[in-house]
């Protein structure tokens, strides 16, 4: 049974053992701190952090709750404090202390936790692809001339964030809409003359994104918002605009089309 001291604002169990019994305990004492902003009491913490091994994988109908929450930082950070992030979301959970180069300020798992925040909540597997976007880094993280590189990181990602979909139970299409979205949330163009990009190139790319293409400019967006070393920056530049004028060009000449 779950304990909440309203006047002290923590949170205890009335026997540790019950986590033995139900483990999910574990997953929802978490959840209920972050949401409440509360503190699990110190004997509640260690009791998560010896038997977070029993926890199953939540489900997919679980972490897009999750992802939904307004509090998802404090409740991801308690997990990740107690360690039961890695039974939960174990690609972000590999993310955890894994510094970046000089593009980025934070560790990449306080990166990914901040694009996340920076989607709709409406949108959760927008925001679990904003949570999974960088998860490749710390599998391909080389230091070359004494700089740190994450070279394909997104190709790794991909794989993971499709591996993690389909193993919460997300199905096959979603699982091929996380893989999308990570592999392709660094995309770029290269302008032609006079600074223009090609209808047929963005064309040809929307389609082999199965027309996600919003979701993958959202998706670049909540990645630059969520990059506090640019924060001096225009989060939309300039090539993104006349990308996404292209984009409007493609779409209302499908819309003649069908009429």
């Amino acid at each position: 049974m779950i304990i909440y001291n309203k006047k002290l604002n923590v949170l205890d169990i009335s026997d540790t053992n019950l986590f033995d019994k139900d483990p999910r305990l574990m997953y929802d004492i978490c959840v209920e701190a972050g949401e409440k902003k509360a503190i699990i009491s110190e004997k509640c913490w260690r009791a998560i952090k010896e038997r977070k091994h029993l926890v199953q994988q939540p489900n997919a109908e679980d972490i897009l709750h999750l992802v939904r929450l307004d509090e998802v930082k404090d409740i991801l950070n308690i997990m990740a404090s107690t360690g039961l992030l890695e039974y939960v979301i174990p690609p972000l959970y590999h993310c955890i202390g894994i510094e970046q180069n000089k593009f980025h300020k934070t560790t990449v798992y306080k990166h990914c936790v901040s694009t996340c925040l920076a989607l709709p909540k409406e949108y959760p597997l927008l925001r679990l692809a904003g949570l999974l976007h960088d998860v490749g880094k710390p599998h391909v993280l080389k230091i070359i001339d004494e700089n740190i590189t994450f070279y394909k990181h997104d190709v790794k990602g991909a794989e993971i964030a499709y591996s993690y979909g389909f193993k919460i139970g997300l199905g096959r299409e979603a699982a091929i809409y996380l893989s999308l979205l990570v592999r392709h949330h660094m995309f770029h163009f290269t302008e032609g003359k006079g600074g223009t990009i090609k209808k047929e190139t963005i064309r040809k790319w929307m389609n082999g994104l199965h027309n996600y293409h919003r979701d993958i400019i959202l998706l670049r967006l909540a990645d630059r918002i969520g990059n506090s070393a640019k924060d001096d920056r225009a989060i939309i530049t300039k090539q993104l605009m006349k990308l996404i004028d292209v984009i409007e060009e493609v779409e209302n000449e499908r819309d003649i089309q069908r009429i």
